[in-house]
Protein backbone atom coordinates (compact mmCIF):
# COMPACT_ATOMS: atom_id res chain seq x y z
CA UNK A 1 0.00 0.00 0.00
CA UNK A 2 1.34 3.59 -1.34
CA UNK A 3 0.64 4.61 2.69
CA UNK A 4 3.51 2.70 3.89
CA UNK A 5 6.29 3.62 1.37
CA UNK A 6 8.65 6.66 2.60
CA UNK A 7 9.29 9.65 1.09
CA UNK A 8 13.03 10.41 1.18
CA UNK A 9 14.57 13.90 0.72
CA UNK A 10 18.10 14.58 1.08
CA UNK A 11 18.51 10.94 1.60
CA UNK A 12 16.29 11.13 4.68
CA UNK A 13 12.86 9.63 4.72
CA UNK A 14 10.21 11.97 5.81
CA UNK A 15 7.87 11.66 8.29
CA UNK A 16 3.74 12.25 9.13
CA UNK A 17 4.70 16.04 8.04
CA UNK A 18 6.23 16.16 4.85
CA UNK A 19 6.36 19.53 3.87
CA UNK A 20 9.47 21.25 4.04
CA UNK A 21 11.09 24.54 3.17
CA UNK A 22 14.60 24.43 2.02
CA UNK A 23 17.21 27.65 1.18
CA UNK A 24 20.16 26.47 -1.14
CA UNK A 25 23.38 27.85 -2.30
CA UNK A 26 22.18 27.84 -6.00
CA UNK A 27 20.53 26.03 -8.52
CA UNK A 28 23.04 23.45 -8.62
CA UNK A 29 22.58 22.80 -4.99
CA UNK A 30 18.79 22.77 -5.83
CA UNK A 31 18.84 20.62 -7.93
CA UNK A 32 21.40 17.78 -6.20
CA UNK A 33 18.72 18.04 -3.41
CA UNK A 34 15.81 17.84 -5.40
CA UNK A 35 16.27 15.55 -8.66
CA UNK A 36 16.52 12.28 -6.36
CA UNK A 37 13.03 13.63 -4.91
CA UNK A 38 11.36 14.32 -8.01
CA UNK A 39 12.65 11.03 -9.38
CA UNK A 40 11.14 9.07 -6.09
CA UNK A 41 7.56 10.68 -6.61
CA UNK A 42 7.41 9.67 -10.64
CA UNK A 43 8.35 6.30 -9.89
CA UNK A 44 6.42 5.63 -7.03
CA UNK A 45 3.18 7.38 -9.24
CA UNK A 46 2.57 10.62 -7.44
CA UNK A 47 2.11 13.98 -9.33
CA UNK A 48 4.48 16.01 -9.91
CA UNK A 49 3.47 19.93 -9.30
CA UNK A 50 6.72 22.53 -10.02
CA UNK A 51 6.82 25.94 -9.35
CA UNK A 52 9.69 27.94 -11.56
CA UNK A 53 10.11 31.43 -11.84
CA UNK A 54 9.48 33.28 -15.26
CA UNK A 55 11.81 32.05 -17.75
CA UNK A 56 13.59 29.19 -15.73
CA UNK A 57 10.46 26.71 -17.53
CA UNK A 58 12.71 25.06 -20.36
CA UNK A 59 16.02 24.99 -18.14
CA UNK A 60 13.56 23.30 -15.04
CA UNK A 61 12.73 20.38 -18.22
CA UNK A 62 15.98 20.13 -19.22
CA UNK A 63 17.57 19.22 -15.93
CA UNK A 64 14.85 16.91 -15.59
CA UNK A 65 15.83 15.24 -18.68
CA UNK A 66 19.65 14.88 -18.13
CA UNK A 67 18.48 13.03 -15.57
CA UNK A 68 16.56 10.28 -17.12
CA UNK A 69 13.21 11.95 -16.65
CA UNK A 70 11.15 11.69 -19.81
CA UNK A 71 9.35 15.05 -19.14
CA UNK A 72 7.29 14.50 -22.46
CA UNK A 73 5.42 11.49 -20.91
CA UNK A 74 5.07 12.82 -17.85
CA UNK A 75 3.42 15.67 -19.07
CA UNK A 76 0.95 14.54 -21.65
CA UNK A 77 -0.15 12.03 -18.33
CA UNK A 78 -0.63 14.73 -16.30
CA UNK A 79 2.00 13.68 -13.90
CA UNK A 80 4.40 16.17 -14.04
CA UNK A 81 2.56 20.02 -14.16
CA UNK A 82 5.41 22.82 -14.58
CA UNK A 83 3.84 26.33 -14.02
CA UNK A 84 5.61 29.48 -13.13
CA UNK A 85 5.10 31.75 -9.62
CA UNK A 86 3.25 34.48 -10.99
CA UNK A 87 0.40 32.06 -12.87
CA UNK A 88 0.50 30.31 -9.17
CA UNK A 89 0.55 33.17 -6.36
CA UNK A 90 1.95 36.03 -7.84
CA UNK A 91 -1.13 36.58 -10.53
CA UNK A 92 -2.20 40.43 -10.87
CA UNK A 93 1.32 41.11 -9.52
CA UNK A 94 0.58 40.20 -5.76
CA UNK A 95 1.29 37.53 -3.43
CA UNK A 96 -1.68 36.39 -2.23
CA UNK A 97 -1.55 32.92 0.16
CA UNK A 98 -4.96 32.21 -0.07
CA UNK A 99 -5.44 31.71 -3.44
CA UNK A 100 -2.26 30.10 -3.56
CA UNK A 101 -2.86 27.72 -1.02
CA UNK A 102 -6.44 27.32 -2.33
CA UNK A 103 -4.71 26.63 -5.62
CA UNK A 104 -2.26 23.98 -4.02
CA UNK A 105 -5.66 21.61 -2.29
CA UNK A 106 -7.08 21.71 -5.75
CA UNK A 107 -3.84 20.11 -6.99
CA UNK A 108 -3.48 17.86 -4.10
CA UNK A 109 -7.10 17.06 -4.62
CA UNK A 110 -7.30 16.70 -8.04
CA UNK A 111 -4.15 14.63 -7.80
CA UNK A 112 -6.15 12.32 -5.94
CA UNK A 113 -9.75 11.92 -7.50
CA UNK A 114 -9.64 13.23 -11.43
CA UNK A 115 -6.10 12.16 -12.04
CA UNK A 116 -5.67 9.12 -9.93
CA UNK A 117 -2.33 9.96 -7.94
CA UNK A 118 -2.01 8.69 -4.87
CA UNK A 119 -0.07 11.58 -3.47
CA UNK A 120 0.68 15.52 -4.95
CA UNK A 121 4.31 16.46 -4.38
CA UNK A 122 4.49 20.11 -5.12
CA UNK A 123 7.70 22.07 -5.54
CA UNK A 124 8.00 25.76 -5.41
CA UNK A 125 10.61 28.62 -6.10
CA UNK A 126 10.51 32.24 -4.42
CA UNK A 127 12.40 34.14 -6.11
CA UNK A 128 15.90 35.66 -4.68
CA UNK A 129 14.94 38.99 -4.18
CA UNK A 130 11.82 37.60 -2.04
CA UNK A 131 14.21 36.53 0.62
CA UNK A 132 15.30 39.68 1.74
CA UNK A 133 11.99 41.46 2.08
CA UNK A 134 10.87 41.74 5.73
CA UNK A 135 7.11 41.89 4.53
CA UNK A 136 7.37 38.97 2.13
CA UNK A 137 9.41 37.03 5.01
CA UNK A 138 6.10 37.43 7.36
CA UNK A 139 3.62 36.61 4.80
CA UNK A 140 5.87 33.71 3.46
CA UNK A 141 6.07 32.54 7.46
CA UNK A 142 2.64 32.14 8.03
CA UNK A 143 1.99 30.79 4.36
CA UNK A 144 4.21 27.99 5.20
CA UNK A 145 2.76 27.45 8.49
CA UNK A 146 -0.95 27.43 6.69
CA UNK A 147 0.76 24.74 4.08
CA UNK A 148 0.94 22.04 6.88
CA UNK A 149 -1.98 20.00 6.09
CA UNK A 150 -1.97 20.36 2.80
Amino acid sequence: MRAHQPIHLAGSPLGEVRHVCALFAGDEEEYRVLLPFIQEGLACGDKAMHVVNPGQHRDHLRRLAAEGIDTSTHQASRQLQIQTNTEVYLRDGRFDQDRMLATFEEIARAGRTADGFPLSRILCRLGRRSISNRKCNRIRVTCERRLQPI
